[in-house]
This record gives C-alpha cells, sequence and structure tokens, in this order.
C-alpha cells in the first residue's frame, strides 16, 4: 500500500501542479491582456502623435510655401512700385528739361530780337550820321573836314 499511498500523492501533487499550472496560465493570459491594453493606448498615443506630427509638418511646409510666395509678391510689387517711381521722376525731369530748353529758346529768339534791333539802329544811326555828314559839307563856308573827326 505504500506504492498506492506514493502514487496517490504524487497524483495529488501532479493535479496541485496542473492547478498551479493552470492559475499561471490564467495569470499570465490576464497579463497579457493588460500589457495588450495598455500597450494598445500607447500605439494609439503614438499613431495619435504621429499623425499630429505629420500634420505639423505639413501646415509648417504649406506655411513656408505661402510665405515664399507673399515675400515673392511683395517683392515684385516693390520693384514695380520702384520702378514707376523712376518713370514718374524720370518723366518729371524730361518735362522740366523740355521746359528748360522752350525757356532757353525763348531767351534766345528775344536775345536775336534785340540783336537785330541794336543791328537795324546801328544802320539807321549810321544812314543818319552820313546823311547829316552830307548836309553838312554842302553847306557854304564849312570847310571840308574829314569824315573821322565829324
Amino acid at each position: 500500500m505504500k506504492e498506492f499511498e506514493i502514487i496517490q500523492a504524487r497524483d495529488r501533487e501532479i493535479e496541485e501542479l496542473k492547478k498551479k499550472l493552470s492559475e499561471r496560465e490564467a495569470e499570465v493570459e490576464k497579463l497579457k491582456a493588460d500589457i495588450r491594453d495598455k500597450y494598445q493606448s500607447y500605439i494609439d498615443n503614438y499613431e495619435s502623435i504621429g499623425s499630429l506630427v505629420y500634420d505639423a509638418k505639413i501646415r509648417s511646409e504649406q506655411m513656408i510655401r505661402d510665405a515664399e510666395e507673399q515675400r515673392r509678391q511683395i517683392l515684385e510689387s516693390a520693384d514695380q512700385e520702384a520702378k514707376q517711381k523712376i518713370d514718374d521722376v524720370q518723366f518729371e525731369i524730361d518735362k522740366r528739361i523740355d521746359e528748360g530748353e522752350q525757356r532757353y529758346k525763348t531767351v534766345e529768339e528775344e536775345l536775336q530780337g534785340i540783336l537785330g534791333m541794336i543791328n537795324q539802329v546801328q544802320k539807321k544811326f549810321m544812314e543818319s550820321y552820313r546823311s547829316i555828314n552830307g548836309i553838312v559839307r554842302d553847306l557854304p563856308g564849312v570847310e571840308q573836314q574829314n569824315p573821322e573827326e565829324f
């Protein structure tokens, strides 16, 4: 009987070990489920964070493109404005130069007119001088004088 008791004791021990093993397996499964649940929340958060980072990257790239486009438009606008101001100033300068040239021509024409009048007066004076000199020469009793002395 002793053998029988030993076998029974071993069978009980085996049953006990099987029960413990079963409990351990259940505990392992429970722990796996807990880990899976916790890990899944990390995965969800990780994917959410990854999505946010990706969205932020896309937005930042779009912002950079928008800023570049805005910079290009501002520079283009400034260039056009500068060209327009240069053209306006050049037009004003050309206008003033034309006005100055016109005034110069007017003054030159007036001076030419004045010189023409002076030349006419000088001719008339010379004609009058010769006429008076001729009259004086023809007067009786006046000695002949050299016309340069008169």
